[in-house]
């Protein structure tokens, strides 16, 4: 997984590639460090096109702006990119 240090990572990444998934939250999250290595390997296993980045929304809060949120935390309903 590609971690992503700038919003300007995260737009060039958007960019450039044909098929990225990406995660995005704080690094405390411990359930979400649970569940990484698992989607990870998913996605690596059954994706071999796409790539996934890690956003630490903490060092990139930019990240989670309406315009990149595909889905909103509280409900999951999809929103348009």
């Amino acid at each position: 997984m590609k971690e992503i240090q700038t919003y300007q990572s995260l737009l060039d990444h958007i960019q450039q590639k044909d098929a990225i998934s990406g995660i995005a939250q704080p690094p405390s999250c411990g359930v979400c460090k649970s569940l990484n290595p698992k989607v990870e390997h998913l996605a690596r296993d059954n994706f071999s096109k796409l790539t996934m980045l890690y956003v630490d929304i903490e060092a990139v809060p930019k990240a989670l702006t309406d315009e990149l949120r595909r889905f909103k935390p509280d409900s999951l309903q999809s929103e348009p990119i």
